[in-house]
């Protein structure tokens, strides 16, 4: 059977938050096996650059990012159009959770830093991120909710609300630029092998057999199998598709 040449990003650019570990750093690498050229933002700015030593600097950039701060991504932005002159995709995927508990015990503190990064960072870096995507014809948005942004699950009230939010806010980019070339979507983990993941498991190792049966497939994802879901939607392949919220949970919430 002949190969799908639409799942390619060739020549495409495509802009990373959380670039430097977990799904992110599993997207930039696909992305530049199928053609792409990537920027790959990270508060980690470490991490980011030892991934783009990994992927090739002829191909990879790394740089500074904190979402919280509105600058710091027009100036990724900025950068992302210095280097390689447009922007074809971003992919956000920097994320927090925050300390568990029931909603009246969830202190302001965490709250406030959960939604700064995973909700209000979202929307700072696509304001420009669009702009640019503009001037060159379109586009594609992935951004990553969660599980979390479909059902609930206890004492997480911060996480929750961030990533049904997430859901709205990519529903609401779709809406407003369909006719202007950009397509925005959101992709739904479940449990995921993600250092987030890694380090929820540390503090209980019994968790990760927890979280695996409640997964009908039997196991966790890995990072690299939500980077083919999102690498789909950056492509071609996905070209009527805009608004949508892909689920990639093993079945967790198939009931």
């Amino acid at each position: 059977m002949k190969a799908d040449n639409r799942i390619s990003l060739d020549g495409r650019v495509i802009l990373i938050s959380g670039g430097g570990s977990g799904i992110g750093r599993a997207a930039a690498a696909l992305a530049v096996e199928r053609g792409a050229s990537v920027v790959l933002g990270d508060k980690n700015v470490s991490a980011a650059e030892r991934v783009a030593a990994e992927l090739g600097r002829d191909r990879a950039m790394a740089h500074p990012l904190d979402v919280v701060d509105a600058s710091s991504c027009a100036t990724i932005v900025a950068a992302t159009e210095a280097r390689f002159g447009k922007l074809d995709g971003l992919v956000s995927a920097a994320g927090l959770t925050g300390a568990a508990a029931p909603l009246a015990d969830c202190a302001l503190k965490t709250w406030n830093s959960v939604i700064a990064v995973n909700l209000t960072g979202m929307f700072h870096l696509m304001q420009p991120a669009i702009k640019l995507m503009l001037k060159g014809g379109g586009g594609s948005i992935v951004n990553l909710s969660s599980v979390a942004g479909l059902v609930a699950v206890p004492d997480q009230v911060q996480y929750i609300a961030s990533k049904f939010g997430v859901i709205g806010l990519t529903k609401s980019a779709a809406i407003d630029y369909a006719a202007q070339g950009i397509r925005a979507n959101a992709v739904c983990p479940g449990g995921t092998r993600t250092p987030m993941l890694a380090e929820w498991v540390e503090a209980d190792p019994s968790r990760e057999r927890f979280l695996a049966a409640g997964h009908p497939i039997g196991r966790v994802a890995e990072p690299e199998e939500l980077a083919e879901a999102i690498v789909w939607l950056l492509s071609d392949a996905a070209s009527f598709v805009t608004g949508a919220v892909l689920t990639v949970d093993g079945g967790l919430t198939i009931s």
